[in-house]
């Protein structure tokens, strides 16, 4: 069924745009969860920035390489909600392939089997958020798209970045992370918990668009430990200087990019 509140309506009056549609100048966007991230890609490089968003401001940061190969790099919004409507924007705006990472914790009994900095290339999502049931009630589970999922695993593996394939958890309740709810994620393989990846996928599969996810762990989340925070950990620093990296070579052989005009 059709809503009757669509992004494309909100756009239409968005400044700067003029119904400009991305899809074949920078058919690729990238929504970061981290402003160290964001920056790094930014350094040195010239970009057109577009405000847009509906609730709350955001900027879409445009480059291009010689070839004319285009990226869209945008700062994601924290939670479900406005996940889903910065992802329902950004389709509407014509781009047509996806790719998110950002920090997660790592949801554990003891010490768990992954450490800050170690990164999880997420293949599925347990819904535990109430944004996906909008769009497809009664799924328990929300998918990556295999295909730039794979894409993805070969950016990471060529910049250096060792990750683990599996599952991540996305939920509501940032401090409401039970024991109960620890012990079935770890029941069920989770690797990684946030609180956005589980309607990204929904979001993404409503509208027919390919979608990729890497985290990496700057927490853990244990039942007999405690929460053990390790945001600024060594490692931490190490892999997001390495997923840097990564996103670079989304525009092979460019130090610098030029204006997306």
């Amino acid at each position: 069924m059709d809503s009757i509140t669509r992004a494309e309506t909100f756009l239409r009056r968005g400044p700067g745009l003029n119904g400009r549609s991305f899809g074949r100048e920078c058919p690729t966007c990238v929504v970061v969860y981290s402003d160290a991230i964001l920056a790094g890609i930014l350094e040195n490089a010239t970009s057109e920035a577009i405000d847009i968003g509906c609730t709350v401001p955001c900027r879409l940061h445009l480059l291009r390489d010689g070839a004319g190969r285009g990226l869209c790099l945008v700062r994601g919004r924290p939670g479900a909600p406005m996940a889903a409507v910065l992802l329902e924007e950004l389709v509407a705006l014509g781009f047509r392939e996806f790719f998110t990472l950002g920090p997660a914790g790592h949801p554990s009994l003891g010490h768990g089997s992954l450490a800050p900095g170690d990164v999880v290339l997420v293949d599925r999502a347990r819904i535990h958020e109430g944004t996906s049931a909008h769009y497809s009630p009664g799924r328990s589970w929300s998918r990556s798209d295999p295909g730039v999922t794979d894409r993805f695993a070969h950016l990471l593996g060529a910049a250096g970045v060792r990750y683990r394939r599996g599952a991540a958890a996305s939920t509501d309740g940032l401090y409401r992370e039970t024991p109960e709810l620890i012990r079935s994620l770890v029941r069920d393989r989770v690797l990684a918990l946030d609180m956005e990846l589980s309607a990204l996928f929904t979001v993404a599969a409503h509208h027919a668009v390919p979608i990729a996810a890497a985290v990496y762990v700057t927490d853990i989340v244990s039942v007999r430990l405690g929460w053990q925070a390790a945001f600024h950990a060594d490692g931490v620093a190490d892999t997001v200087q390495g997923l840097i990296r990564c996103l670079r070579a989304f525009l092979p052989g460019q130090e610098a990019y030029e204006r997306c005009s």
